[in-house]
């Protein structure tokens, strides 16, 4: 398996290439696996600039469309917003795994999966 490490405008173009197509977000927090499903309507940025503290982060990823949500349990419920977030900090690691063609965002919290299914 090949695995590249991303710039940002490299995260950014790979997303905005799978505009108008569905994705599955794999989200490994501790012991949970949250499986999201989102027809992408659009890639977005917000900058936080009024953070109150360190542990907040500097940029929120935002991946827009309708989508569901599939918890441990097995669930799938319909996401509580069209507004998918994932928060980026500059020591973000991101890479592309080319086998397997996924997205790989590593934070201090989480482990995000991203591919085109």
């Amino acid at each position: 398996m090949s695995k590249h490490f991303l710039s940002m405008q490299e995260l950014d173009d790979r997303l905005k290439a799978l505009k108008g197509s569905e994705i599955e977000v794999q989200k490994k927090e501790q012991q949970d696996l949250d499986i999201v499903h989102i027809a992408l309507d659009d890639v977005r940025y917000d900058k936080d600039f009024h953070k109150f503290d360190e542990y907040e982060a500097e940029y929120t990823l935002e991946l827009h469309g309708v989508g569901t949500i599939e918890t441990d349990v097995g669930n799938a419920v319909p996401l509580p917003s069209p507004v998918y977030e994932i928060a980026l900090d500059v020591d973000t690691m991101r890479e592309y795994e080319e086998d397997d063609h996924e997205l790989i965002i590593s934070t201090e919290r989480a482990v995000y999966k991203i591919k085109k299914v």
